[in-house]
């Protein structure tokens, strides 16, 4: 499957300074990560030979399908808080007071 493909190439596609970069540099939302450490946990599952491939691509499904959830719930979120600013009931910016 599609899927296994992609993992087997990820090392390949991104060399190890970028992936530090975006390690260090990039704060990921705890549920992002959460998604990853399953990513790489079926990843090693799989080329240790613990998971057949096509008990990999189930377990990768449902990792698929709680992205997806999460997609659609930060969506949602979005276009809330977009809906609170144009309505004026959520200010831009936090505003800061001066004292002279």
């Amino acid at each position: 499957m599609v899927l296994i493909e992609l993992l087997k190439n990820f090392h390949h596609q991104v060399d190890r300074r970028r992936k530090t970069q975006i390690k260090t540099q990039w704060l990921m939302h705890p549920d992002l990560q959460s998604i990853l450490q399953k990513i790489q946990y079926i990843k090693a599952k799989f080329k240790d030979h613990l998971l057949k491939e096509d008990d990999a691509n189930e377990e990768l499904d449902t990792v698929e399908d709680e992205l997806n959830k999460l997609d659609q719930q930060r969506s949602k979120e979005q276009k809330r808080d977009l809906d609170a600013v144009f309505s004026n009931t959520k200010p831009l910016l936090r505003s800061t007071v001066l004292v002279l």
